[in-house]
């Protein structure tokens, strides 16, 4: 009986430490800062707003922005793509077009094969909207150099 007994008892002791053992994380790995905002920002993205602009640059030109963010399975940003009307005088981008965060920051987004314009930053809180800011300097049309911030909405 009394090895019955020791038996049950190391088996309840097994069990007991089994069940704890695999208490762990059930989420895995934390996300980082810049996989959690990654994850804000993707999807396709309208322009509702022209908060500011040059002055000779008519509203239309930059109302009709649409940009497209993509990440992977890991939260990672991959694929960016930009249309409107005028997308081509800001946002030329390719099949390979990537976009990513500058450094360690969540808030300068870089893309790569866009050009003539390869960064912009946003400003405040990504929600269901977002308010962002760029500047174009290298515009095939001189008048459309300047700053710009718009507000877009997912």
């Amino acid at each position: 009986m009394k090895i019955v007994r020791y038996l049950l008892f190391s088996l309840i002791i097994i069990s007991f430490l089994t069940i704890f053992a695999c208490n762990g994380d059930k989420n895995g790995p934390s996300e980082t800062e810049q996989q959690k905002q990654a994850k804000k920002l993707e999807g396709t993205w309208t322009t509702t707003a022209v908060v500011s602009k040059p002055a000779d640059v008519p509203e239309s030109e930059v109302s009709d922005l649409v940009f497209s963010f993509a990440i992977d399975s890991d939260s990672n940003p991959t694929t960016f793509s930009a249309s409107g009307t005028s997308a081509g005088n800001y946002f030329v981008t390719q099949p390979t077009s990537t976009w990513g965060f500058s450094g360690s920051s969540t808030t300068t987004v870089s893309l790569s094969n866009v050009n003539p314009v390869t960064s912009f930053t946003i400003n405040g809180e990504v929600t269901t909207t977002m308010t962002i800011s760029f500047t174009l300097t290298t515009a095939r049309v001189a008048v459309l150099d300047g700053d710009y911030t718009l507000t877009m909405t997912k």
